[in-house]
């Protein structure tokens, strides 16, 4: 009896700790991403590739700017040329390949990546029907539920990542006015009840929500030295939040999963 109780007690704490994450709500800078082309303003979104342990990250704005891949210290390794007009990057981890979705009415696509996981500079339309709401809307990814996410003035957009077909809106419950806000950029983190988020630019926050009720369950003070700014240049992968400095031209990560 007594080894039955030990067994359940530890399945109940081994589910415990699968079902929940802290989230760090003072984070530091701890890792960087310096481009290394100098095409371009408009840093849009870092994304990051589990298998390989890299990160990607490209700039918006035309075909001919660049996307460049990262080892997991940050050490830059490739450039290639977009070939289209980036918006969002995500690794979709259903397929094991790289995604984006495009400027406007583009659409979405996979884009090539070598033996060693760096960008060759190919892609392969997929669709038309991004499901965005709006030209610039950075796509995430939702990959527990197989979700391409967008945000447009105060509401998150659900798209299915199979058919493309759209799930339905939810409104944020943002406490501040949507002119703080970032205009085009949602972030998934898959932290449970702090799913995704979105970045008040104007007093250097997040805010991370549930992603089916739109509660406000969590904010994160960014430091004040942090580089924010109301469009792209702002983004999650691997547990960090990412900022642009476009003076600079690099991605500054914020761990904020302990």
């Amino acid at each position: 009896m007594k080894k039955l109780t030990f067994i359940l007690a530890f399945v109940v704490i081994a589910l415990a700790a699968c079902t929940s994450s802290k989230v760090n709500k003072k984070p530091t800078e701890t890792l960087t991403l310096k481009f290394k082309s100098i095409k371009g303003t408009n840093a849009s979104v870092v994304a990051y590739n589990p298998q390989k342990q890299l990160y990607y990250t490209a700039i918006a704005g035309n075909q001919s700017f660049p996307i460049e891949t990262f080892n997991q210290n940050g050490e830059f390794l490739h450039t290639a040329t977009l070939g289209f007009d980036l918006r969002g990057l995500w690794w979709n981890t259903k397929e094991n390949a790289l995604q984006s979705n495009a400027y406007a009415d583009l659409g979405l696509n996979t884009l090539e990546t070598n033996n060693g996981g760096t960008v060759s500079g190919k892609f392969t339309w997929l669709t038309k029907e991004s499901g965005q709401p709006n030209g610039n809307s950075v796509g995430a990814y939702n990959s527990k539920e197989n979700q391409i996410l967008y945000y447009n003035n105060g509401k998150l957009y659900k798209v299915d990542a199979v058919n493309y077909a759209p799930l339905g809106e939810v409104e944020l419950k943002i406490p501040v006015s949507l002119d703080d806000i970032n205009q085009t950029t949602v972030i998934y983190t898959g932290i449970k009840h702090k799913e995704v988020g979105v970045l008040n630019y104007k007093d250097k926050k997040v805010y991370l929500f549930n992603i089916n009720s739109g509660k406000l369950t969590a904010t994160i003070n960014l430091p004040t030295n942090a580089v924010t700014f109301q469009m792209f240049r702002f983004s999650y992968a691997n547990g960090y939040v990412w900022l642009y400095d476009v003076d600079v031209r690099m991605w500054t990560g914020y761990k904020i999963v302990k």
